[in-house]
């Protein structure tokens, strides 16, 4: 253990960044997997950080019905739950840039300034 960090577990500025570093590279030491094994021992909230892949396959994410598919792709569903909705995906999320003509001529670009922006690989 690291008990002499106990001292900052509520610290700021310098030396609650300090105390950062020093957790981070006790973490950087070992796998994930080593950590959770450590953290499921005890009586404390840790949760892992997931990769996108990794939450999707995700048995606990599946369980509460937060993988949700859109036009064949698995995606994050909202994590909470409302009583008498049930979460669904109407349409899959616009390719990158698909909508950026259209937003720019209702914020006032006209035909020749969008060229210009496409022109320059800006859109």
């Amino acid at each position: 253990g690291r008990a002499d960090l106990k001292p900052f577990h509520l610290a700021f500025g310098a030396k609650g960044e300090q105390a950062k570093r020093e957790l981070a590279a006790v973490f950087a030491s070992q796998p994930q997997r080593h950590w959770v094994g450590i953290f499921d021992k005890v009586d404390c909230c840790v949760t892992p950080v997931l990769h996108i892949g990794e939450a999707l396959d995700n048995e606990q994410l599946q369980a509460r019905g937060m993988v949700a598919e859109a036009d064949g792709l698995p995606q994050l569903a909202p994590p909470y739950k409302l009583s008498d909705y049930d979460f669904a995906i109407e349409r899959s999320a616009p390719a990158p840039g698909q909508h950026s003509e259209e937003i720019l001529r209702e914020a006032g670009y006209d035909a020749a300034e969008i060229d210009r922006l496409r022109a320059q690989g800006i859109i």
